[in-house]
């Protein structure tokens, strides 16, 4: 498996530097295709999250803030009030 780390290096040396992908692989200690899907895949790394986050503190209360922000919808504009989403 290749980190990004690795991937940088890759790309930097053959772009900067120009060496050949016979000779990165070589002095690296991957393979060739490796090194040739590392300087195809330009995109960053993703990262998926499997499942969501708890959120002890605001958990209980998102529902009552969720009512104020509503409700501050409904009334004119001068009547808005300043709530700071937390979430």
């Amino acid at each position: 498996m290749i980190n990004v780390v690795d991937k940088e290096t890759i790309r930097k040396i053959y772009h900067v530097q120009g060496k050949s992908i016979r000779w990165i692989a070589r002095e690296l200690g991957f393979a060739r295709q490796t090194v040739k899907k590392a300087i195809q895949d330009s995109s960053p790394p993703k990262y998926d999250l499997v499942k969501p986050k708890p959120k002890p503190v605001i958990g209980p209360i998102k529902s009552i803030v969720e009512q104020w922000l509503k409700e501050d919808k409904e009334r004119p504009p001068k009547q808005h009030q300043l709530i700071i989403a937390l979430f």
